[in-house]
């Protein structure tokens, strides 16, 4: 039989039998201990050690123990989902997840295996979190940058998909070049593809010298292209060619131009929906989707939050010129209730409007309250089809941002160019009053 690669200390019975089921699709051999963890002949080939029957009290102690015995292996604490807050002792245990135990028993263990089978050595750095979507997504990232395959990442606004493209890039061979970052949402048609293919002198109006686009400058390092979902119909047949053939040419240019980045493409938006409505070229889809990551949202890894409280309020308080505060009781706890509909961005913006008059007072539930005010509930998610209520909602979401396309989009659930395509179709304007 050989060695276990997988040690299960105290675990449940039924999801032993879930590990014990899917175990083999991994290549993986599993094994169960109780009580003293104490088995140096098994250590070095151990890729996943899972602790389970302990309370959060103890939780930190255990995972210590199985990290001294298991320093090449993912571990793993089993926690209640009411007891997650425990995370926060052990932010700083590197190789270290944290976990709801509640979950379905098969496509838990199955997420487990998955991650273990990249070490957490070669993981990424910068990468914040204890829970087992933070380490299946380390696991992800890391196989992904052992190749120069197109990457997909996909997500909801907030969750980390640029901090996730460096990540692959920081680990690829490329990462001495270029990383050259492009939000495809941010521009128009016409700039958009000069500011990727590049353009002669006097190609159109205003185009005084030539210029390299960042298909070029990116040279042999990584070109990510944020938002690609927003990009026109008009350019997805000749962004497929710089994918398929590899070359390109100048807009007003006959000569031929080599591209040599890897590409890294990242969305918000469903592009199977996208593709169904014709929004989206079917064939480009297919390219870009060499290989999928989906970045989790933080609804999906609460267990995260402390360990992202731990590593951003010192950062913040830096940049603000503050001392780090206390934490009162009541504020972890309002922060594990919130749903963070804006994510990880939401979180941080959260915490950098508390720090800014917090003076010498402990951070507490009740200015935690006051920053997580949003605007109306009726505004959100909104169904473009319904055509008797989307001048209003759309109407209502302009005032409350005061015109700020991208954040109606937020609020909405919807791509900035739906708000822009709305605006113009429904009569609107950016200024719209609430007289």
């Amino acid at each position: 039989m050989g060695e276990p690669t997988v040690v299960l200390w105290d675990v449940d019975p039924v999801l032993c039998s879930a590990f014990d089921a899917v175990a083999s699709d991994w290549g993986m051999r599993v094994a169960r201990v109780s009580g003293d963890l104490s088995w140096p002949t098994w250590s070095r080939g151990v890729r996943l050690g899972v602790v389970g029957r302990c309370s959060a009290r103890s939780l930190c102690e255990r995972l210590q123990a199985a990290r001294k015995l298991l320093p090449q292996a993912l571990v793993v604490g089993l926690l209640p989902g009411s007891d997650l807050a425990a995370a926060s002792d052990v932010v700083d245990l590197e190789g270290i997840a944290v976990v709801d135990v509640d979950r379905p028993p098969l496509p838990l263990a199955s997420e487990l295996l998955e991650a273990a089978t990249v070490p957490p050595a070669c993981w990424p750095r910068g990468l914040v979190g204890v829970s087992s979507a933070v380490a299946l997504l380390r696991t992800r990232i890391a196989a992904a940058a052992t190749c120069d395959a197109t990457v997909l990442l996909t997500g909801e606004t907030g969750t980390g998909k640029s901090a996730a493209a460096r990540a692959i890039h920081e680990l690829s061979a490329r990462s001495r070049a270029a990383f050259v970052h492009v939000d495809c949402a941010a521009l128009s048609p016409t700039l958009l593809e000069s500011e990727l293919f590049g353009h002669e002198r006097g190609s159109f109006t205003g185009a005084f010298a030539q210029r390299r686009g960042r298909f070029e400058t990116a040279g042999e390092g990584t070109i990510f292209l944020d938002e690609i979902g927003e990009i026109p119909s008009s350019l997805q047949s000749k962004f497929l060619r710089v994918l398929e053939e590899r070359e390109f040419e100048r807009v007003g240019s006959c000569a031929t131009e080599a591209m040599r980045a890897r590409v890294i493409a990242a969305t918000q938006v469903d592009l199977v929906k996208a593709v169904a409505e014709e929004r989206f070229r079917r064939d480009l889809f297919y390219r870009l989707r060499v290989y999928s990551i989906r970045i989790p949202s933080l609804r999906e890894r609460v267990a995260d939050i402390p360990a992202l409280l731990a590593h951003a309020l010192p950062r913040l308080c830096g940049r603000l010129r503050r001392g780090v505060p206390a934490l009162a009781p009541s504020f972890l706890p309002r922060l594990l209730e919130h749903s963070w509909p804006g994510n990880v961005r939401e979180l941080l913006n959260v915490l950098e409007a508390l720090l800014i008059p917090v003076g010498d007072r402990p951070l507490n539930a009740a200015a935690l309250a006051g920053a997580l005010a949003t605007p109306p509930a009726d505004l959100g998610p909104w169904d473009p089809e319904e055509a008797d209520t989307a001048h209003d909602r759309l109407r209502e979401a302009l005032i409350a941002t005061n015109g700020n396309v991208a954040r109606v989009a937020r609020l909405l659930g919807v791509p900035r160019s739906t708000v822009r395509y709305r605006i113009e179709r429904l009569g609107l304007t950016r200024s719209t009053s609430p007289t």
